[in-house]
């Protein structure tokens, strides 16, 4: 079953008793990395995040072993949204800065707390200490006014008990009315005491409430401090795994190209020390064939001068003797040199046997080329090509000439009207994009392939450009284009079937093979 949101992830739950536990273990871990919509628990468990951001950051902490530890079990991962790897390596970065900059910013708040507690702290303990002076002055005041008032009603009563009879009742009221002013004022200061030990108590809540508030909000920056590292730490790990997989996939590229490089250059210098043998054989033929032909060229004049010998014998009696001493070292002579070309027949018979077996290493080698070629890119095909030119030899076959042959037959190709009753369409009036001489015998409709096809035209771009190698390939796609030829008449033109057939399946492979170079 495929799904095609990226803000989903599904979890595969093992069906135990330990199952629900675990499933609520991964809901409330899982929870901290981004705002959970949905969630469908049965035989695995399907999460849905707000944003697809917050599932890839999910899916990496879950593939985490550290993760794993924390919730209590492995957990298996049963489907990964597409669009879920795209955002991994793009959230990493990401969610690291943005990582350090809440940690940046919780530790400031942090610090900024400890600060107003700190200076909370010190208000509060100044103003308790002001509330226990203040507290303290108007306790001795108190105490000062209550040893005054029983001082003064001690004298009071003495003063009574001495002058009961002659003191007048107007001082006995006057005191007992300040008396009575002395009462008032010490319950009034009774009652600020009170109210102040109030205002103390509550100010002492209030500054405990306060640093508790604090603390707690402390505590809670400190927990998220936390959460935020073992984030950090999980999504530095996976960084890191991701890192050291990139590097082992690189080296081992790197050694695998090496080796490629390796063989190839081992096949090069193998085809050169065949192609400098095959110089070497060829000129030992050129010089046997040579010598054949001087030895023809001996044989044909001693037998005219045996027959001018024979001639003079005729006419002369007299030299008879003489002639016939000639003509026996002319017939001996001639004996030698038929044994001279029997024997030069031979050892030119067993160099070509030499030079087949050469030929046959060498297209086999060809073909292992080929097929390393196959599987390298065009800069790889480029730079072996360059190195290794097909002939060097300025009178040869070359890459150089087989583009010049395709640009010069391609202009006459368009120009030239074919038809049955006119000029009909032959192998060789056709562009073949291949860098093989056409005029070899043995080459025809059936060789045209999508690997020379693909030389020739690496070729053209090292020899011509990038103008150049546009401008042919646009020409090919034209000028073998199926409707063009049967526009034009080119199969019906030709007298041969056979001949057609195999025409027409050489120009669909090369057809087959620009198209995909000319769409880039």
């Amino acid at each position: 079953m495929e799904y095609c949101d990226p803000c989903v992830l599904t979890l595969d739950i093992p069906d135990d008793s330990q199952a629900e536990g675990l499933t609520l273990r991964l809901y409330q871990h899982l929870g901290m990395f981004g705002v959970i919509t949905g969630v469908n628990v049965s035989s695995t468990m399907t999460i849905r995040f707000a944003t697809a951001g917050q599932a890839a950051t999910a899916l990496q902490a879950i593939r985490n072993p550290k993760f794993c530890s924390i919730v209590g079990a492995a957990v298996t991962v049963g489907y990964v949204p597409k669009k879920t790897h795209e955002y991994l390596k793009a959230q990493i970065h990401d969610l690291q800065h943005l990582l350090e900059e809440r940690v940046l910013q919780q530790e400031v708040m942090a610090r900024e707390s400890e600060r107003k507690i700190t200076a909370l702290c010190e208000e509060l303990s100044l103003a308790h200490a002001c509330h226990l002076e203040q507290s303290e002055r108007c306790k001795l005041q108190l105490e000062d006014e209550s040893k005054a008032s029983a001082s003064l009603r001690q004298q009071l009563e003495e003063s009574l008990a001495t002058q009961k009879s002659n003191t007048p009742q107007r001082i006995i009221d006057d005191m007992r009315e300040e008396l009575r002013d002395m009462d008032i004022n010490l319950e009034t200061r009774n009652k600020l005491v009170e109210e102040k030990d109030r205002q103390l108590v509550v100010l002492e809540e209030k500054f405990q409430r306060v640093c508790g508030e604090l603390t707690s909000e402390v505590k809670q920056l400190e927990q998220a401090l936390r959460d935020k590292n073992r984030q950090l730490e999980m999504l530095e790990s996976l960084q890191a795994a991701e890192e050291r997989k990139k590097r082992e996939e690189l080296d081992r590229n790197e050694s695998e190209t090496a080796t490629r490089d390796n063989s190839i250059k081992v096949l090069h210098a193998r085809i050169d020390e065949l192609e400098e043998r095959n110089k070497v054989l060829r000129g030992k033929v050129m010089d046997s064939d040579t010598r054949q032909l001087d030895l023809e060229v001996k044989l044909s004049a001693s037998i005219a001068d045996k027959v001018a010998l024979e001639k003079q014998v005729k006419g002369s009696d007299t030299k008879v003797a003489v002639l016939e001493e000639k003509l026996a070292a002319g017939i001996s002579e001639k004996k030698g040199l038929s044994a001279d070309v029997a024997a030069l027949k031979s050892d030119l018979a067993q160099m070509k046997i030499k030079s087949e077996g050469r030929d046959e290493e060498f297209r086999r080698l060809r073909v292992t080329l080929d097929l390393l070629l196959n599987g390298m890119s065009m800069a790889d095909r480029h730079r072996l090509l360059r190195r290794g030119q097909d002939d060097s030899d300025e009178g040869g076959w070359s890459n150089q000439k087989a583009i010049e042959r395709a640009q010069k037959c391609m202009d006459e190709f368009e120009e030239t009207q074919f038809s049955r009753n006119g000029k009909a369409l032959s192998f060789k009036d056709v562009p073949w994009p291949v860098l093989n001489d056409l005029s070899e015998s043995n080459f025809g409709p059936r060789d045209i392939t999508k690997k020379r096809v693909d030389k020739f035209f690496v070729e053209v771009e090292a020899k011509l450009g990038s103008e150049g190698y546009w401008g042919l390939l646009e020409r090919m796609c034209k000028a073998f284009g199926k409707q063009r030829w049967e526009n034009r008449g080119l199969l019906e033109s030709v007298g041969d079937r056979q001949l057609g057939d195999e025409l027409e399946s050489a120009r669909e492979v090369v057809l087959g093979a620009v198209r995909p170079l000319w769409r880039g």
